[in-house]
């Protein structure tokens, strides 16, 4: 069964001690693609961490990020929609926006 983005949103760890943020991120190390807005391909990428809010991504090869992409998780239907909120040597920080198909 494939999990939407809906419920894909859910996931995270109730047991995480000392997380402050209001949705507490879950470390799955998953593969993943990505595809810069309004651009054909997608590259791969890794997932770090993930809440209901966002995820890390580890992307060692990207010098430069627009401030919008489209995230592919494994096991979800269709892509995600994300806004870049912080990168740091080689790794982002994005906040999910809505499906692909939202503006």
């Amino acid at each position: 069964m494939r999990m939407t983005y809906e419920t894909a949103l859910v996931a995270s760890d109730p047991d995480l001690v000392g997380e402050r943020r209001l949705s507490p991120r879950r470390v799955i190390h998953s593969p993943a693609k990505l595809q810069l807005e309004r651009r054909p391909v997608w590259l791969p990428c890794v997932v770090y961490d993930i809440s209901a809010t966002g995820a890390r991504l580890l992307l060692p090869d990207f010098p430069v990020l627009p401030d919008q992409i489209l995230l592919n998780l494994n096991g979800l239907a269709d892509p995600v929609r994300c806004r870049l909120v912080w990168t740091a040597d080689g790794i982002a920080g994005f906040r999910f926006t809505g499906p692909a198909g939202a503006n």
